[in-house]
């Protein structure tokens, strides 16, 4: 299954569906592909859509779609498991404090805190990939009927992570769902704080986060239970914000470990167990 669609909207406000979006540019030969369409907007109506391939041949190269490997540009803390059931949310226009984003920005998707899907800003609408529950562990805490994902903006060269709000659809499997303008606001926390890691336990990766109310000198570090510093995740100045990052302890044992945030005016502890 592929991660990336398309669909038709109102791209000029006439009441006519014209224009296609979404990061799917062409059809490939030996391909399968699944439609969804509700013309009149109910998806309990029997609706037909027509359409027909002009085949050049079979022999014919495979063509490329142009977001071929976006998956593999994800920053590491950001990966998540492709899943059978997906959703996707398509995105004309997305704003921060009154202004577009980046391009090379990333729109992330998250459901109770965990990661289910992704997309890289090109400047152009986009299709988010939000992925559900197939039945496996892999994807326990994924998306199923009845929950609304949220989304967050993902700023690379600050490591800033925004809140962003819309119009979004409860999820189903299959859903296409056009939500127009994505809009989030970079606020800046009150206080200093450090969240529970998740998951807690965990093997081998788990998720911190963390908020800056102003611009200042910060260190993240881990330490096992004997108080020998293990890794120092982040030491130097660090901008206010909110912010995510993930420890891979693929290289520890099993037990107990500890991790500290020094700030100029506090220190933050919380206790991680890493089960193997």
């Amino acid at each position: 299954t592929s991660d990336i669609a398309a669909m038709r909207y109102d791209c000029d406000g006439d009441g006519i569906e014209e224009c296609w979006i979404g990061s799917l540019t062409e059809w490939n030969v030996l391909t399968g592909y699944w439609v969804n369409t509700y013309f009149d907007g109910d998806m309990n109506t029997y609706d037909v859509l027509t359409f027909s391939f002009v085949n050049e041949g079979l022999s014919r190269k495979k063509q490329t779609k142009l977001a071929h490997g976006w998956h593999d540009n994800l920053p590491k803390e950001f990966k998540y498991i492709q899943s059978v059931n997906r959703a996707f949310y398509f995105f004309d226009n997305v704003i921060v404090d009154g202004a577009d984003i980046n391009l090379g920005e990333w729109i992330l998707a998250y459901n109770n805190g965990i990661i289910v899907g992704a997309r890289q800003w090109n400047g152009e609408p986009i299709d988010v990939p939000v992925m559900g529950y197939d039945g496996y562990t892999a994807t326990a805490g994924y998306c199923e009927v009845g929950d609304i994902p949220k989304f967050k903006l993902y700023r690379p060269g600050s490591g800033e992570l925004i809140n962003m709000s819309g119009e979004f659809s409860i999820w189903t499997n299959n859903l296409i769902w056009y939500a127009g303008t994505l809009e989030g606001g970079n606020t800046i926390p009150n206080t200093f704080r450090i969240g529970n890691p998740y998951p807690n336990p965990f093997n081998p990766v788990t998720t911190i986060t963390y908020d800056v109310p102003l611009d200042c000198e910060l260190e993240l570090s881990i330490f096992d239970l004997q108080g020998r510093l293990v890794e120092k995740l982040i030491a130097g100045e660090v901008k206010a914000g909110y912010y995510e990052i993930q420890w891979n302890a693929r290289m520890q044992a099993s037990g107990i470990y500890f991790m500290r945030m020094r700030t100029p005016n506090t220190t933050m502890i919380r206790k991680l167990v890493l089960m193997k």
